[in-house]
């Protein structure tokens, strides 16, 4: 329920053109934000989109990452950290400032999980990545 997509910002114009076949009808699986969805955001199967720019070359891993961020553990070392100093840029009559935040993260489960029941080969993540095509 909380998962969101994060594409490559380049990829968007593919998406226009995937549907779902249903019988004869063909339904769109993305919808562009403020249109049929009547959402402030685009969505594709009824999740957030979100273009950003870190995101793989279209047809790499990464291009299109499906993601829980609640399944994510964020943890920072220390606080914010600052100093100045009038020395570095003392010839041009000026101060430098520093500010160091240290922070680190990863998914909370290492492992994709597989449920009792599953068929072989079947994994469930918290983070899902395409495969190169």
């Amino acid at each position: 329920a909380n998962a969101v997509w994060f594409i490559n910002q380049e990829i968007e114009p593919q998406l226009y053109s995937m549907v779902h076949s249903a019988g004869v009808a063909a339904v769109p699986v993305y919808m562009p934000a403020g249109g049929i969805s009547g959402q402030p955001f685009s969505t594709l199967f009824g999740r957030p989109v979100l273009p950003i720019e870190h995101a793989s070359a279209l047809g790499d891993v990464g291009d299109i990452v499906l993601a829980d961020m609640s399944q994510y553990l964020l943890a920072d070392k220390g606080g914010m950290q600052t100093a100045s100093s009038i020395h570095i840029l003392f010839l041009y009559d000026e101060t430098a400032f520093r500010i160091t935040y240290r922070v680190d993260g990863q998914p909370i489960r290492n492992t994709a999980i597989t449920p009792f029941r599953a068929t072989a080969g079947r994994t469930l993540s918290s983070f899902v990545t395409l495969a190169a095509r």
